[in-house]
């Protein structure tokens, strides 16, 4: 092989290599944006309490409860009457009870919902639940959230349509 020739194929592999360098970069670079997207979305949704129960009333699944002053720990295998004031435990028990004996699913959102914090006061939050078949067992899910977490979701769904818009 002649001089020349070694020079062309080690310059064609140069330019390989330097294409694949730059389409590592661009991919390092839509990772970044991407994991910057969902930090964002995570943060707003850091004050949110997810929730999941069995038939029941045991609180199956949850995170902390920032917001009611729990942790999980704390919230894990007791029944979700804990969360809800005293005044208002029947009303909103004997609505759950409808849930369960409504034979459709059941998908509700922005409830205006009082909940009971660990330290005795009363926080209203928008309730959204959603009931789900998990391995034959009905439960309920449920996301409480501030109400003025619209304006964040407006913010996320921003987010997203900007990601999808990238990716398409």
């Amino acid at each position: 092989m002649s001089i020349k020739e070694i020079m062309r194929e080690s310059e064609g592999r140069f330019q390989k290599l330097h294409k694949l360098i730059n389409e590592i970069k661009v991919t390092e670079e839509d990772i970044a944006t991407k994991v910057a997207a969902t930090l964002s979305i995570a943060n707003l949704l850091v004050n949110d309490f997810f929730f999941a129960i069995d038939i029941t009333g045991k609180i199956i699944f949850s995170n902390d409860a920032k917001e009611l002053g729990y942790t999980k720990e704390e919230l894990a295998g007791q029944h979700i009457t804990m969360l809800i004031p005293e005044e208002d435990k029947a009303i909103k028990w004997n609505a759950f009870l409808e849930i369960i004996n409504t034979p459709e699913p059941v998908q509700a959102e922005n409830i205006p919902f009082t909940f009971l914090c660990k330290n005795g006061d009363k926080l209203s939050l928008s309730l959204n639940i959603m009931d789900t078949m998990i391995l034959g067992t009905r439960i309920i899910s449920g996301v409480a959230r501030p109400p003025d977490s619209i304006l964040e979701d407006r913010i996320a769904d921003k987010v997203i349509d900007k990601l999808d818009h990238r990716d398409g």
